[in-house]
């Protein structure tokens, strides 16, 4: 078998089985919060998640290589997702200050 599921993902048993099959089962919501009550227990559990790989990575044995390609591959995420984020908040950024630009001077040219 190529692949394990852990937490409804298939995981390669080389590329971290045995580091998420030591996470509790329990995930985040995959729903995204309709209010700003909701928005806190989705950040909670976003924590919780993180902390618990964090345990789970530092019971594991540092002298198997599996251990540091995992580490290696969820660093590469973690940037790789961050940089995703700046792009999508500076590509919004820009779109809400056209469309204003665009709103401020249609008005001039109505009035």
């Amino acid at each position: 078998m190529l692949f394990v599921s852990v937490f409804n993902v298939e995981v390669n048993p080389f590329l971290g089985q045995h580091i998420l099959g030591r996470m509790a089962r329990e995930s985040v919501s995959r729903q995204l919060p309709t209010s700003l009550a909701a928005v806190w227990p989705l950040l909670r559990d976003c924590i919780t998640l993180a902390e618990r790989l964090v345990d789970a990575t530092l019971t594991t044995r540092f002298d198997d290589w599996r251990t540091w390609v995992f580490i290696y591959l969820v660093i590469c995420l973690t940037v790789r997702m961050a940089a995703l984020l700046f792009l999508l908040l500076t590509s919004l950024a820009v779109r809400g200050v056209v469309g204003l630009i665009k709103i401020l001077f249609g008005q001039e040219k109505a009035g």
